[in-house]
């Protein structure tokens, strides 16, 4: 018989952030089977639906399901999946040949990392298993936004940044955002969120820079890392190639800043008109 329990720490975790973080995914019916989705895709790395639909009847049964099992289930997570790509949580990475088919392999987007670590306590506590199994030598992007992300963030980790500094630093602005309202992950598209992070750390590594090169006082989140994190972040910031791609990042934010402000004189200009 399936069980689809949760610890008291995952339950108190999706009754006070679920409906911020997804309204559709982690409210009501079907939410655990989402968290488990998420947990699996974020730790065991990407999975063709098959695969997956066994990794999550595991975490139900406590034991490996059998073929009638997997059967029986692969239609929800089918459903599941189809509704995840809807919303740009996750994406096909590739496929597999199985008798003489191509078999899509599926994996979670950024936005889908991201939300993996805000919803699920276990992915949290094991950020860097999802770190590698995505953004790792193997896994890594060799272009675009997502590319300049993942080589920024490997400077972090090559610093000796530790999980719960990330937290402070990288998902817990965007948990903040959701529970205020101001960013809403089920209708932001997954170019945009990457976006929106970027213009987050932007601000947070500005802060940041001011208080390890110019001894100005320390952003809020400063106290809630350890000293041998900070000196994780003053490694970073005093590498030639972090401070080349935060310039490289303020400039790109400051065109489009100025790039947006232009479009809103002339609607303004047209409205008036």
């Amino acid at each position: 018989m399936r069980r689809e329990s949760l610890t008291k720490i995952e339950r108190k975790h999706l009754e006070k952030y679920g409906r911020y973080i997804s309204p559709n995914l982690f409210v009501g019916k079907g939410k655990i089977t989402n968290l488990r989705i998420f947990e699996v895709l974020a730790l065991d790395g990407k999975l063709t639906r098959w695969e997956l639909t066994a990794k999550v009847l595991e975490k139900f049964y406590g034991e490996k399901p059998n073929y009638n099992q997997i059967s029986k289930f692969y239609t929800t997570i089918f459903k599941r999946i189809k509704s995840l790509r809807k919303l740009e949580y996750v994406k096909e990475c590739g496929f597999t040949i199985s008798k003489g088919s191509e078999i899509p392999i599926y994996g979670l987007t950024e936005k889908g990392q991201s939300v993996a670590n805000l919803i699920s306590p276990n992915v949290r506590s094991n950020w860097f298993k999802m770190y590698e199994n995505y953004s790792g030598a193997r896994n890594r992007s060799t272009e675009g936004p997502v590319a300049f992300g993942q080589k920024y963030m490997q400077i972090l980790v090559d610093s000796g940044i530790s999980q719960n500094a990330t937290w402070h630093i990288g998902d817990k602005p965007i948990r903040n955002l959701a529970m205020t309202g101001l960013i809403n992950l089920d209708l932001i598209s997954d170019d945009a969120f990457i976006n929106e992070r970027a213009r987050i750390w932007a601000n947070i590594w500005k802060k940041g820079l001011s208080c390890v090169l110019e001894r100005k006082e320390p952003p809020s989140w400063w106290q809630h890392i350890t000293s041998k994190d900070r000196k994780a972040l003053a490694k970073a910031f005093n590498n030639p190639e972090f401070r080349r791609m935060n310039v490289e990042l303020f400039q790109a934010l400051r065109k489009q800043r100025q790039t947006e402000v232009a479009t809103l004189k002339k609607i303004e200009k047209k409205l008036r008109d």
